[in-house]
């Protein structure tokens, strides 16, 4: 049996021989902490759909188990034919599989990893493996700018039908009704919650709206020859500069060698090539509540919460109060 780390702190092996296999790092420090029942009996299950699908298509030659996914299980998988391709398997207690698969079929292909397949029964999809797969990097600048170009120029516009999504300022109105269950930072989230839908409602309520992947995280966003691709959509619903936002907060929270005003600055006059410079400071705002808030629950600590915090006073700050 082979064990050994990958680049990315994943781990590799010829054979998967027990769902011990599927205690990844990012499942034990979310989803087994938080829903511990019904993850153990989700991870029972996903072994016996992992082997399902192993006689299906095996045997396989190797396995790439992704140790930072914290709301699935993503599997890189190399038959013995040299045939590659990405399981990931969603538990039914998120609901978060068929929002994620009906955006890889309503956003575009000129930016999204290919959806090959799925399992609906199993709340499983079947990716294309990208061939580098490493991160996206803003100082990759043609290449994270051909991508974002793709972006902001195949974006579809959101029409009513009987698809299942997740709707942005419906959820970001609904954690206010839960503010009681904020663990921790519950005053400060708050007021950022409150702050929030007031921007909304002021700058956004009559914007069109569009269908997004609405977690364009550096992680989210992978290399492929020379092209970037984008992989594990949220799906939202919700004005098009709200795509802008996760990049933004998640490369900001990574370069903490930077002065934090003058990266966030860096960031949205490169966004401002596609949008004005105040609607992306606004939508990044509130963005940051948005995940301000899940993060009291995802984190068992403050301390990304308190960055999100002092990176909304940022924002105000750049927005003269407004």
């Amino acid at each position: 049996l082979i064990d050994h780390s990958s680049k990315n702190g994943s781990q590799e092996f010829n054979n998967i021989v027990s769902k011990d296999f599927f205690y990844t790092k990012g499942i034990k420090d979310f989803l087994l902490r938080v829903e511990n029942k019904r993850t153990t009996n989700w991870l029972e299950q996903s072994f016996i759909t992992y082997k399902q699908i192993e006689q299906k298509n095996g045997p396989f030659k190797n396995v790439i188990v992704n140790q930072a996914s914290r709301y699935g299980l993503i599997l890189l998988v190399s038959t013995i034919d040299n045939n590659e391709f990405v399981i990931k398997m969603i538990p039914s207690f998120l609901e978060r599989y068929e929002t994620e698969k009906n955006a890889y079929t309503k956003l575009s292909n000129k930016y999204m990893c290919e959806l090959l397949g799925s399992d609906d029964e199993n709340n499983t999809l079947f990716l294309k493996r990208l061939a580098d797969g490493s991160p996206a990097k803003f100082e990759d600048n043609k290449c994270i700018s051909e991508f974002f170009d793709n972006v902001f120029n195949n974006m579809t516009i959101y029409t009513k039908d009987n698809t299942l999504v997740h709707f942005f300022y419906e959820e970001l109105k609904e954690k206010l009704v839960n503010k009681n269950k904020i663990p921790y930072c519950k005053k400060e989230i708050v007021n950022i919650l409150n702050q929030a839908i007031n921007y909304y409602e002021t700058y956004f309520s009559k914007s069109k709206k569009y269908y997004i992947h609405g977690d364009l995280r550096m992680d989210n966003i992978l290399k492929h020859g020379n092209q970037y691709y984008a992989i594990d959509p949220i799906g939202y619903v919700a004005p098009a500069v709200f795509e802008t936002s996760r990049f933004i907060i998640d490369d900001v929270d990574v370069n903490k060698n930077f002065n934090m005003k003058e990266r966030l600055n860096l960031l949205v006059t490169y966004f401002s090539k596609w949008f004005e410079k105040e609607d992306i400071l606004y939508a990044t705002y509130i963005f940051i509540a948005f995940i301000g808030y899940n993060s009291t629950f995802e984190n068992s600590d403050n301390a990304q919460t308190k960055e999100y915090i002092e990176l909304c006073s940022i924002i105000e700050e750049l927005l003269g109060g407004k």
